[in-house]
């Protein structure tokens, strides 16, 4: 073998595999920034679609006030109500958009009657829940309450009964008063009249501060949270987001795509393979997302666990994902529980098209609430509430006087298109005549609630032989939860959903296993693939690396040393033979599942102790020649892989050490 003239053409070959491997790899790096982007981004950019209609738009349908105003919806959600997702049709809202650069402001909360629940959510543009004014955390007692920027940083004024700061510098306050039945709307009507946002200044009756800077709000565009036109979007926004401590690193990998605050995002400078790579990675976000909704439609988790504070969220970017695209807005779990229905109790989708459904609370065993609980309906294609003959979006606590009970104390609800009977009515929520899904809302729980002793039932199928939650032998339904979820047995024997779910689970942990043993193996294998097919190595070629820029792609190797490789293949040689001259090298054989083989090393690490050795390697089923002189070594898999290094400081006196070694066939 002529070394030398193969390390110049190995050379040659490295620069050009490197300079494709930049390629690909800044082409992998801008897929691998658009998604986390994405991920990152879509809650703030789904919120500007509300802030654009509710406080910009003031010739829109949606308008409801201008910046540091408050508008009201003084009614409850209709089926013709398009403007959220999953919305609550128990609390008419009260909204303001709040522009914090200038001066805090000042939020009042009017004194009610106990027994009414009312709350003020503070939202940031991250969707995250900052604070809440209200039932829970101050009483019904009312107050003034100050909500600053990030950038304030004054006295707190007398007369002020707490202040709340926002990460970032425009925040949404959504305002929620209990309505305890229609008759009841003038009186919810009247609490909505007290409300009152004030700015600082005004609230002090002191001269205003100069006013910020006017804002030019970008019309969203239909579709834009569905692909890469959200960026520029999200790069508006981001002046309003001072960047937390804990993002900085991602922020700066952000940037290196044109994302952030006032950078431009410009597709048509990306190489045509990173565009490309960026709009799937955007595919591959939406994926992820659609994956975690789908744990917790399993309940793997509940939508209780998907809305919080930083805190809570705990860099979870895809679970705030999920929150936004499934129900932006939605409340800390201390405020409110959100157990879902999206499959009944053998884990088949909800389709009310042929199918009936019952909810059985047992005696005594109805949600625990401070406040109030509420069971709304919701189309599985529209995420809205469903039109009706009654009129009945929801069924909720305030009507429990109302409901039927069965003869055990216990109550059961009728999810279903068609009527139950009169004599069921007051217990039936109208279901559409095809897929839907149900939200279990529980205000301010109790604290069994939040700790799990109080669980909620399931839904079942009219027609499986457990139309009340009860199996037909009388047994039961008894479910647990577990580490991957809730399992449910019949009867004592797991249900079809349970088996699913285990089986499941036992394919996905097989195939862990089999990728983590077969990992080495691969990589080995894709190396030798690497140095044939792009090096043009041969069985008895070694490929030496030399400079820094040979080893860019040889995880932690030295700066120093020549690494000498190459992986024969012992099925084409037969027995090999591996001339180590004497002098400074350390080496080894290693088989292709990345184990030492046996007696392999050499070198200064070999029995050798770098005095000169003359090995023979055998692979599987080869016969030892039994010849003077070699020392025998014996790899379980056909192909081995050498390695070693020359740890003479001198290149010539290393050159000529490696002029001297010899691998070839023993025959």
């Amino acid at each position: 073998m002529n070394l030398g003239l193969f390390v110049r053409s190995a050379i040659m070959v490295i620069a050009t595999v490197v300079a494709v491997s930049h390629a690909r790899a800044q082409t992998q790096s801008a897929a691998a920034v658009a998604k986390e982007a994405f991920i990152y981004g879509f809650p703030i950019v789904a919120g500007y679609e509300t802030l654009y209609k509710q406080a910009v738009d003031r010739a829109g349908p949606d308008f409801k006030a201008p910046f540091d105003s408050i508008g009201h919806s003084s009614r409850v959600a209709t089926s013709q109500d398009t403007q959220f997702v999953t919305p609550n049709s128990d609390t008419p809202y009260s909204y303001v958009w709040m522009d914090l650069r200038a001066e805090p402001l000042v939020i009042t909360m009017p004194g009610i009657e106990k027994g009414r629940y009312y709350s003020a959510q503070l939202i940031d543009l991250y969707t995250h829940n900052f604070g809440y004014l209200g039932t829970r955390n101050h009483g019904n007692a009312g107050g003034d309450f100050l909500i600053a920027g990030p950038d304030w940083k004054g006295a707190i004024p007398s007369g002020i009964k707490a202040i709340i700061v926002s990460e970032t510098r425009i925040a949404y306050a959504l305002f929620r008063t209990q309505m305890f039945n229609p008759a009841d709307l003038k009186n919810v009507q009247a609490v909505q009249a007290q409300y009152r946002v004030r700015t600082l200044s005004q609230y002090l009756d002191t001269p205003a501060p100069a006013a910020a800077t006017a804002i030019d709000w970008p019309k969203p565009v239909a579709g834009m949270t569905k692909t890469a036109a959200m960026f520029p979007y999200l790069n508006f926004l981001l002046q309003f987001c001072p960047t937390h401590p804990s993002e900085e690193a991602m922020r700066e990998r952000f940037a290196t795509l044109g994302i952030g605050a006032g950078l431009v995002f410009d597709p048509a400078k990306l190489a045509p393979d990173a565009a490309k790579a960026v709009d799937q990675a955007i595919a591959s976000a939406w994926n992820d997302e659609k994956d975690r909704r789908a744990r917790m439609i399993a309940g793997e988790f509940s939508q209780s666990d998907i809305f919080g504070d930083r805190r809570f969220m705990n860099g979870d970017y895809l679970r705030r994902f999920v929150a936004a695209d499934l129900g932006i807005y939605g409340n800390t779990k201390e405020e409110a529980v959100y157990p879902n229905y999206f499959s009944d109790s053998e884990g088949r989708p909800l389709d009310a098209a042929s199918n009936r459904y019952t909810l059985r609370f047992e005696k005594g065993q109805l949600p625990p609430a401070n406040a109030f609980w509420s069971l709304t309906m919701y189309d599985g294609k529209t995420k809205l509430l469903v039109e009706n003959p009654l009129q009945r979006y929801l069924i909720n606590s305030p009507m429990a006087n109302a409901f039927k009970a069965d003869r055990d104390g216990s109550v059961t609800l009728y999810l279903q298109k068609d009527s139950p009977g009169a004599a069921l009515e007051s217990n039936w929520l109208p279901a559409p005549a095809g897929p839907f899904y149900a939200i279990l809302r529980i205000y301010l729980p109790k604290a069994e609630v939040l700790d799990g002793r109080w669980k909620h039932p399931p839904l079942i199928r009219v027609g499986t032989g457990e139309t009340t939650g009860v199996a037909a032998t009388g047994a039961a339904l008894a479910t647990t939860d577990t580490r991957i979820g809730r399992l449910e047995f019949e009867r004592g024997y797991p249900s079809q959903a349970t088996v699913k779910t285990l089986f499941d689970q036992m394919d996905f942990q097989r195939a862990t296993q089999a990728y983590l043993w077969s990992l080495p193996l691969m990589g080995f294998a894709q190396w030798q693939h690497e140095h044939e097919q792009v090096f043009g190595a041969e069985d008895t070629d070694l490929v030496m690396y030399n400079s820094y820029r040979d080893k860019l792609g040889l995880l932690t190797a030295n700066a120093t040393t020549p690494y000498i490789l190459g992986f024969p293949n012992l099925g084409r040689t037969g027995p090999l033979v591996i001339e180590i001259p004497p002098g400074p090298t350390a080496g080894g054989i290693s088989d292709m599942w990345q184990m030492g083989v046996g007696n392999g090393d050499f070198g200064e690490a070999g029995p050798d102790k770098a005095m000169g050795d003359k090995l023979l390697i055998l692979g599987p089923g080869q016969e030892d020649p039994k010849a003077a002189g070699y020392r025998v070594v014996r790899s379980p898999t056909v192909s081995v892989f050498i390695g070693f290094r020359v740890l003479s400081p001198d290149p010539q006196a290393g050159k000529a050490l490696l002029d001297k070694f010899r691998i070839y066939p023993y025959s």
